[in-house]
C-alpha cells in the first residue's frame, strides 16, 4: 500500500520553526537585559562607594585641619600661663617662630584680644599709645560695660590691619562664641560672619575660633570662676575662601562641595562653596547621572554642614561603557543566535523539502530518479571501492567535459590535483590521528568513519583547466553495513553557492538536522549559564566591595579613634610643667594609642652627645633606655626609618630584638630634639599601617615640646636679669611672699641681704657704661658662686642687690655678709683682667620676723642699714636696728 504524499497543506513544521525562532530571540533579549541592569547596577554601586569615601576624606580633612588650629590657640594660651605679661614683640616673635604661612596654611591671623572693663578702658588705649600707635582707639565707639579689643594680632600687615582695635564682644555673633568659650573654658568657633578685614573688592564669608585666657593665679572650676578669671581671648581668624585652599591647595577635586554653618543648607548660610554658584545646587538634565550627601562636622562647638555633589569629571572616572557595552555585545549575540536559528529553521524546511522530492521520486519510478539526476546543477558520481568510476549524471559530464562512457573505470582521484590531494592527506592525518595515503583514500577517509565532510576542491577538466567545486563523499552500505561504494556529490560553487548548500543538506540524514537543532538549544543553555555564572560573579564583587567598605570603615573608626587620643594628649601636654610630667601623659597615652607595640620617647640630654627614655611602655629591655644619636639611622638621616622583621634592611644599634620596629626623628621648630620609637612584640607583625599613626604622634609631641620648651625660655626670662643671670626683682618678691610664709609657719627666721655696689655712679661717669656692665656682671657671677642651693641671689635694680638667705640666724647672715663683702674686694683686686676697676660693696643686713612682720618691712630696714653703711664709709656691713636703736655697723 501506497503511503500518503507528503504536501505543504499538512506540513506543520513552518509554524514550529517560528515559534523556535522567537523563543530564541526572547530568552536572548531577556538575558542580555538581566545581564546589562546587572553590570549597570554594580558600577552605580561602586561609584557610590567612592563619592561616599571622597566625601569622608575631605570631611576628615577640614576636621583634622581646625584641631591643628586649637593646638595652636592653646600655644598661644600657654604664653600667657608661663609668663605674667606677654608683651607685643614676644607675641610676633612665638607666631613667627610658628611659621603659619606653610605649617598652617589657609588661616587670616593669630591675635589676642583682652577684656577691659568700662573705667579702665582709657588706660588701655594711653598704654597701647605710648607703645607707638598714637591714633588707637577701640571700635566701634559707644559706652559699654565691657571691652574685648584686639592688641595683638599677627601678621601684623595688609587686611589685619583693619582689625587692631576692633572690639569683638560688641558683634553678637562674635559675642555668642566668646561667651561660650569662656563659660566652658574650651575652644569656640563662631557663626558666619563679614571679617572686619575684608575690603569692598573680593569679600569671603569669616568664622573665628576662641580660646580663653585666664589669669595665671586663678584655677576656675565652674561658670562663675571662669566669668571671674576671665583675661582675655587667644582667637584665629579664617577666611573660608583662603582656608578651603589652604585645605586641599590646587589639586582637582571631583566633586563639588559647599560649607554651610549650621544644620541646614540654605543659601543665608553658606561659608564656602567650591563650585561658585553661591550655595545652588547643581542643575541636571532629565536622565543625568549624579549623586548628593550631606555630612556634618562638629567644629569647637560648633555644627558645619558639608554638601557634595558630582561633577562630570568624578563620571569620566567610572566605567559607565561596560554597561553598554554589554548591552550591545548582548543585542549582537541575540542577533546572531535568531539569524542562526532562522538559518537552521530554513535548511531544515529545505531538506524535508528535498526529502520529499526523493520520496515521491522514487515512489514514481526509476525513469523519474535519472529524470531528477539529469536536471540537476549538481555532478553526482558513484563510484566502487577501489575508486573506479561507476555512474556519473549529466552535470558531472559538463562539468569535467567528458562522456558518461569516457568516465566509466577511470579512477576518480585522476581528476583532483596532486598537490590538493597531499595536502589534505595532511591535514587529515593530524585530524583523524592517522596517517592517510594521498589518493582516493583522502577523499573517502572521512566518509569510511561515517564522518560528515564537505571540502572545496578544483577539479581538472578536459582541455587543463579546473573548476572550484564543493565535493560531499558518502559511503554506500548494504543491509549489512560493508561498504559497496561511494557517492560523491559536487557543486558548481562559483555560481551555485546557495544550491550547493542544499544538496550537502540533501546528504544528510534528518535524524542529524534534529541533532544539530538539539545542539543549538544546547548552546543556547550553555550561554544562560555562563549569563547566571556572570551574575554569580557580579555577586562576588559586590559582596567583595563590601567587604572593602567594611574594612575602610574599621580603618576610618581606627584613624577616628586615633585622631581622639592624640587630641586629648595634645591638650595634657600643653598643659605639662615639666619633662616628668610629659613622659607620664606619654605612657599613659601611648598604652591606649599603641595597644600591641612596645616603644619609648627619648630626648636628648643638654650635652646633645646621648638620648635618654622620658617615657616607655611595654615591655621595653632596661638597656635600650640610653644610647649615642649615631646609633639610630633616623636621626643620622632626620627621617623615619623602619625595619621589618627577617628582611634585609639596615638595622639600628640600639635596638637588640629580631621584631620589626619604626623610628620616627622628633623635632620642634626645626630643632631635633629626640626619637619616637615603637616595636612589634612579635617577630611576625610588621609596622607599615603605624606609621601614619606613629607619624601623627610625633608632630603632636613635637609640638607641645616646642610650646613647652617656649614656655620654659620665656618663663626663665621673666624671672632672671639678662646682664647679670641672677634672679630678678619679680623673682624677688613672689619668692619673699612664698619664703614668709613657710617661715612663719615654722617659726624659724629670713635673712635679707641687700647689696649696693660702691662708688657704682662714678665708675660709670669716668669709664663708661660699659665699664658699669663689666662691674654688675663681675658681682652677678661671684654672688652665683657664693650662695648656698637654699639661697636665692637677685638684682633688685640699678647696682643694688638683694640676697634671701632662708633659715639662717642673726650671726649665720651677719658671717655670710662680710664672707661676701670680703670675697668680692679679694676678686677685685686678684683679677684684673676680669675686674679691671677696684669693686667694693657695702651691705645691709635685716631679719624676719625681728626687723619686721613682713617682708616689705624687712626690705626696708635691710635698705636703710644700707644707707647707712653708706654715710659710714662704704665697704662695709651694717646691720639694721629695730625701732629703737640706730643701725649698727658690722665690724670688718
Amino acid at each position: 500500500m501506497e503511503g500518503k504524499p507528503l504536501s505543504p497543506d499538512n506540513d506543520t513544521t513552518p509554524g514550529l520553526n517560528r515559534f523556535a525562532v522567537w523563543l530564541v530571540l526572547v530568552v536572548a533579549l531577556l538575558a542580555t537585559g538581566t545581564a546589562w541592569h546587572r553590570v549597570r547596577s554594580d558600577v552605580l554601586d561602586a561609584a557610590q562607594l567612592h563619592f561616599q569615601r571622597m566625601a569622608l576624606q575631605l570631611g576628615t580633612a577640614i576636621s583634622e585641619r581646625m584641631r591643628h588650629y586649637e593646638l595652636v590657640l592653646r600655644g598661644g594660651v600657654g604664653m600667657f600661663v608661663a609668663s605674667r605679661d606677654v608683651e607685643r614683640d614676644e607675641w610676633r616673635r612665638y607666631i613667627a617662630n610658628l611659621d603659619l604661612a606653610s605649617s598652617s596654611p589657609g588661616i587670616q591671623g593669630v591675635g589676642y584680644a583682652v577684656r577691659t572693663p568700662a573705667p579702665v578702658l582709657p588706660l588701655l588705649e594711653q598704654r597701647v599709645r605710648e607703645e607707638g600707635f598714637t591714633d588707637f582707639n577701640v571700635r566701634p565707639p559707644g559706652p559699654r560695660a565691657e571691652y574685648v579689643p584686639i592688641i595683638y594680632l599677627e601678621p601684623f600687615s595688609d587686611r589685619n590691619l583693619r582689625a587692631f582695635g576692633y572690639d569683638m564682644f560688641s558683634e553678637p555673633i562674635r559675642r555668642e562664641a566668646m561667651e561660650r568659650a569662656r563659660d566652658s573654658g574650651l575652644p569656640a568657633l563662631s557663626g558666619k560672619v563679614t571679617l572686619v578685614q575684608e575690603t569692598d573688592a573680593h569679600k569671603q564669608a569669616g568664622t573665628l575660633l576662641y580660646l580663653p585666657v585666664y589669669r595665671n593665679d586663678a584655677t576656675p572650676l565652674n561658670v562663675a570662676e571662669r566669668r571671674a578669671a576671665l583675661q582675655g581671648y587667644v582667637y584665629a581668624a579664617f577666611r573660608m575662601d583662603n582656608l578651603m585652599h589652604g585645605i586641599f591647595g590646587n589639586r582637582p577635586v571631583e566633586l563639588d562641595f559647599a560649607v554651610f554653618d549650621g544644620d541646614s543648607d540654605e543659601r543665608a548660610a553658606l561659608l564656602f562653596d567650591s563650585s561658585a554658584r553661591d550655595g545652588l545646587p547643581p542643575e541636571h538634565e532629565p536622565g543625568e547621572l549624579y549623586l548628593r550627601t550631606q555630612h556634618r562636622l562638629d567644629i569647637a562647638g560648633r555644627t558645619w554642614t558639608l554638601r557634595f555633589d558630582t561633577t562630570p569629571a568624578f563620571w569620566s572616572s567610572v566605567d559607565l561603557n561596560k554597561p553598554r557595552l554589554v548591552l550591545l555585545g548582548g543585542l549582537s549575540t541575540s542577533i546572531l543566535l535568531v539569524a542562526i536559528a532562522w538559518s537552521l529553521a530554513r535548511t531544515r524546511s529545505r531538506a524535508l523539502s528535498y526529502a520529499r522530492e526523493m520520496t515521491s521520486a522514487l515512489r514514481t519510478s526509476a525513469t523519474l530518479q535519472r529524470a531528477i539526476l539529469e536536471s540537476t546543477d549538481y555532478a553526482i558520481i558513484s563510484t566502487r571501492v577501489d575508486g573506479a568510476i561507476e555512474l556519473v549524471n549529466p552535470a558531472a559530464e559538463r562539468m569535467l567535459g567528458y562522456d558518461a562512457s569516457e568516465l566509466a573505470g577511470r579512477p576518480l582521484p585522476e581528476f583532483f590535483p596532486d598537490s590538493e590531494l597531499a595536502n589534505r592527506a595532511r591535514q587529515l592525518a593530524v585530524d583523524l590521528g592517522e596517517p592517510i595515503e594521498p589518493g582516493f583514500e583522502t577523499l573517502v577517509a572521512c566518509a569510511r568513519r561515517q564522518l560528515h565532510d564537505e571540502h572545496e576542491w578544483n577539479l581538472r577538466q578536459r582541455g587543463g583547466g579546473q573548476l572550484p567545486v564543493l565535493l560531499a563523499v558518502t559511503a554506500l552500505r548494504s543491509e549489512l553495513g560493508e561498504i559497496s561504494g561511494f557517492l560523491g556529490v559536487a557543486q558548481d560553487f562559483t555560481e551555485r553557492r546557495r544550491a550547493a548548500q542544499a544538496a550537502h543538506q540533501f546528504t544528510i540524514e534528518l535524524e542529524q538536522r534534529v541533532e544539530e537543532r538539539t545542539q543549538a538549544l544546547a548552546q543556547i543553555n550553555l550561554q544562560l549559564e555562563a549569563e547566571i555564572a556572570e551574575r554569580r560573579h557580579a555577586e562576588q564583587r559586590l559582596q567583595k566591595a563590601y567587604t572593602d567598605l567594611q574594612v575602610s570603615m574599621r580603618a576610618v573608626q581606627r584613624h577616628a579613634r586615633e585622631v581622639a587620643i592624640l587630641r586629648e594628649m595634645g591638650d595634657l601636654l600643653q598643659t605639662c610643667a615639666n619633662l616628668q610630667e610629659i613622659g607620664e601623659v606619654i605612657e599613659r597615652f601611648a598604652v591606649r594609642l599603641f595597644e600591641h607595640e612596645t616603644g619609648g620617647l627619648y630626648l636628648f640630654k643638654s650635652s646633645r652627645n646621648v638620648l635618654e627614655a622620658i617615657a616607655t611602655w611595654g615591655e621595653l629591655p632596661a638597656g635600650d633606655a640610653v644610647f649615642a644619636p649615631e646609633a639610630c639611622w633616623a636621626l643620622r638621616r632626620s627621617k623615619p626609618h623602619i625595619v621589618t622583621a627577617g628582611s634585609r634592611d639596615v638595622s639600628c644599634q640600639h635596638v637588640s630584638t629580631a621584631q620589626s620596629y619604626l623610628c620616627i626623628p622628633l623635632s620642634a621648630q626645626g630643632e631635633l630634639i629626640g626619637l619616637l620609637h615603637l616595636r612589634a612584640t612579635d617577630t611576625h607583625d610588621e609596622l607599615d599601617e603605624r606609621m601614619s599613626c606613629c607619624t601623627s604622634a610625633a608632630e603632636v609631641i613635637g609640638l607641645a615640646m616646642a610650646n613647652f620648651r617656649l614656655r620654659e625660655r620665656l618663663r626663665e626670662q621673666s624671672i632672671h636679669d639678662d646682664l647679670t643671670g641672677l634672679f630678678n626683682r619679680r623673682y624677688l618678691e613672689n619668692t619673699l611672699d612664698r619664703e614668709e610664709s613657710r617661715a612663719a609657719r615654722a617659726g624659724s627666721t629670713l635673712g635679707i641681704l641687700m647689696l649696693d655696689i660702691d662708688h657704682f655712679k662714678q665708675l660709670n661717669d669716668t669709664w663708661g657704661h660699659k665699664a658699669g656692665d663689666l662691674a654688675l656682671r663681675a658681682v652677678g657671677r661671684l654672688l652665683s658662686a657664693l650662695v648656698r642651693n637654699a639661697d636665692i641671689a637677685t638684682r633688685y635694680g640699678g647696682e643694688e642687690f638683694v640676697i634671701v638667705l632662708p633659715d639662717a640666724a642673726r650671726e649665720a647672715c651677719l658671717r655670710r655678709a662680710e664672707e661676701i663683702r670680703q670675697r668680692i674686694a679679694e676678686a677685685a683686686a686678684s683679677d684684673p683682667a676680669q675686674n679691671p676697676h677696684p669693686l667694693t660693696v657695702s651691705i645691709g643686713v635685716a631679719l624676719f620676723p625681728q626687723h619686721g612682720e613682713h617682708w616689705q618691712a624687712v626690705l626696708l630696714a635691710a635698705d636703710q642699714a644700707l644707707y647707712q653703711a653708706k654715710k659710714l664709709g662704704r665697704n662695709r656691713v651694717v646691720e639694721a636696728s629695730d625701732s629703737s636703736n640706730p643701725a649698727e655697723p658690722h665690724p670688718a
